[in-house]
Order: structure tokens, then sequence, then C-alpha cells
């Protein structure tokens, strides 16, 4: 029997179609470089199915 020994509801990481993504806006005073005002790439993993 496994128990989780930490579970976090961070906003910034999703899951979509099994993987997990981070997404952050971008701080005001540097937004000028940035094409949008929200960050977001894989994290190239996915949810294990533990048994």
């Amino acid at each position: 029997m496994s128990k989780v020994m930490y579970k976090s509801d961070a906003s910034y990481v999703s899951r979509r179609a099994g993987v997990y993504y981070y997404t952050r806006r971008v701080p005001y005073d540097v937004r000028q470089y940035y094409a949008s005002n929200r960050l977001s790439f894989s994290l190239r993993t996915n949810q294990m199915l533990v048994l």
C-alpha cells in the first residue's frame, strides 16, 4: 500500500491529454519583451498509472 506524503494543488501546473504543463503569468515589468502575457511549456511528463 502506498501513501501520498505530499500533495500540492498548484494552479500553475495543469494536465492536458495526460501531459503536464507549467503555466505562469509574465510579470508586468517585463511584459514588453514577451509576445504573450502567459508562459506555458510542457514538462514532458505524464501521469503514471499506479496499481
